[in-house]
């Protein structure tokens, strides 16, 4: 009893240290007491949980702050984020903790271990061959590695379904505490001030005014990309509700359908209806035991529509407005009806000018075109970074990924898993289409989100697999 007290004052009193420098505004000190206040939870960890489970803890830790990415400060200038000092940290630890188990680093199927680490290496290689912007792509290669490693340490950590959902159920704590960040910075403008600790170098008002209307970005700096989570946010809610029929996830996906009503963002709103769409179709037909559970989405989806309506009518106006402008133009599927025709012609000049195989490096996009921070594509950027080679193993990967998931889906073996399998799935699916009018490389957070659903949908095709197996196994004849 002594220790736990002992603990919990250590941490308080850090706490209180860590309020007073935010206050005083002093960033490199509070990046550096941040860091202090880490390793002194880590030291408690260890001593509460034992090394066996540390790095199962502290990954539930690391996607807890990934949506409120704090930069450290020095001299000036940011350089990583507390998240991504973690992530290269918990890396280590998972590294060691297996060299000391003798545990081997490969695993099966071997696709989700060959193409990131392919991946990996064609960053690199962008990374050196241009030499030009190396300390701008220096920062954003850490970022990218990043995600990299988290995906790994996914793969390394989770070792149950249970573990899965444990993750996906933090990820929609962060999602709802980030909708009532952009309700709270809605209501009482003043309340920036206190999220000022996670804006980046340059600041960015949490709130974005776009044609007279307001779109939240809340501490994720991009209404489009906070949006996109919003949207993986309600997938993951109704995919927790079919999983455990409890109609507490209902209110998990409230607040996500909220956050996507709060960014005015057409195209989490169409991929929404889309989502919802493949998500009622599908069940249904892989899943017969489903139909009441679907039934009961459905109203519930109804109802809650209904109190958006009602709680937020400025909101619903302005998406209105936005989706009145889309529906204006004869091709709804033209560059100029989704606002990238520009953008998107300079990107395919600026490649087809100098295309090469292995990419121009991985500055910021604005280093060289300066009517805007970014291509506006996730193609289109990773095309012109990481090169036609780098594209091509990205295409590889997402592409047996998602082969990976639908053989397991439309099996006959009966999977405890399924209903999460399947909503990674489609979750993957909407990322990937989001991708073509934005991309997720521009900021260190927003890329850990992307690699921990890859990570989340390639460990459950593991151990989905594994699953199957056994069943085989067990059903042999001796």
């Amino acid at each position: 009893m002594r220790k736990h007290i002992w603990f919990l004052c250590a941490s308080c009193l850090i706490a209180i240290i860590l309020g007073l420098l935010t206050l005083s505004g002093s960033r490199t000190a509070f990046g550096i007491i941040s860091l202090i206040f880490l390793a002194l939870l880590l030291g408690g960890m260890v001593y509460r949980f034992g090394l066996e489970k540390i790095d199962k803890y502290m990954l539930y830790f690391v996607v807890l702050s990934i949506p409120f990415p704090y930069l450290l400060q020095f001299s000036g200038r940011d350089a990583l984020t507390v998240t991504t000092i973690m992530i290269y940290f918990l890396f280590i630890i998972t590294i060691l903790r297996h060299l000391f188990e003798r545990k081997s680093l490969t695993m099966e199927p071997k696709f989700i271990f060959i193409l990131p680490i392919l991946i990996f290496t064609s960053m690199t290689v962008s990374l050196i061959l241009n030499p030009s912007f190396m300390g701008q792509s220096i920062r954003y290669y850490i970022a990218n590695i990043s995600g990299i490693l988290l995906y790994f340490i996914i793969l390394a950590t989770i070792r149950d379904h249970s573990d899965v959902r444990t993750v996906i159920k933090v990820i929609l704590f962060t999602l709802v505490v980030q909708s009532g960040i952009v309700l709270l910075v809605y209501k009482f403008p003043t309340a920036t001030e206190y999220l000022a600790v996670f804006s980046p170098r340059v600041p960015v008002s949490e709130v974005s005014v776009y044609e007279g209307m307001h779109r939240s970005i809340g501490t994720v700096w991009d209404y489009e990309l906070l949006a996109e989570w919003f949207l993986v946010g309600s997938i993951l809610s109704i995919g927790l509700f079919y999983h455990f029929k409890k109609n507490v996830y209902i209110f998990s996906l409230f607040c996500c359908l909220a956050g996507i009503i709060f960014t005015v963002t057409r195209s989490a709103f169409f991929l929404l209806i889309f989502g919802l769409a493949l998500i009622l179709t599908l069940v249904n037909i892989l899943k017969k035991d489903s139909k009441w559970s679907t039934i009961k989405i459905v109203l519930l989806l109804f109802l809650t529509c209904i109190i958006l309506f009602g709680v937020f009518p400025k909101q619903i106006d302005s998406l209105t407005r936005r989706l009145e402008v889309y529906f204006r133009y004869s091709d709804l599927l033209s560059p100029e009806a989704i606002n990238r025709g520009k953008i998107w012609q300079d990107a395919f000049r600026i490649f087809l000018r100098e295309p090469t195989i292995f990419g121009k490096g991985l500055y910021n996009v604005s280093s060289l075109y300066y009517s805007a921070d970014s291509f506006h594509s996730l193609y289109l950027t990773i095309l012109y970074k990481i090169g036609i080679l780098g594209l091509l193993i990205h295409l590889a990967f997402w592409l047996k990924m998602l082969f990976e998931s639908w053989r397991i889906l439309v099996a006959k073996n009966k999977n405890d898993n399924w209903y999460v399998l399947f909503f990674l799935f489609v979750s993957v699916i909407l990322i990937l289409i989001d991708g073509i009018k934005i991309e997720y490389l521009r900021y260190g957070h927003t890329i850990q989100f992307a690699w921990l659903i890859y990570g989340l949908l390639n460990i459950s095709i593991k151990q989905s697999r594994e699953n199957n197996e056994n069943i085989m196994v067990s059903k042999t004849p001796v």
